[in-house]
């Protein structure tokens, strides 16, 4: 439930992108996921990692992990 809230609460202070899309909009971005990320352990994070990279693939079933 924590977590939820949590999620709920990050959603609801995304930043708004502009139109134009500048150097500012990038800047929000960069803070909004700071300040996302500082709030969860690692663990989490990596666990959050993991599970959109498992739903992207669910999507595209036949996408593969290509390591560089």
């Amino acid at each position: 439930m924590k977590l939820l809230f949590q999620m709920l609460l990050l959603m609801k202070t995304k930043p708004i992108i502009s139109n134009d899309f500048t150097v500012e909009d990038i800047h929000k971005i960069r803070e909004w996921h700071y300040e996302q990320r500082k709030e969860i352990g690692i663990e989490e994070y990596a666990k959050r990692q993991s599970e959109k990279v498992n739903s992207i693939l669910a999507d595209f079933p036949k996408a593969k992990i290509v390591i560089l």
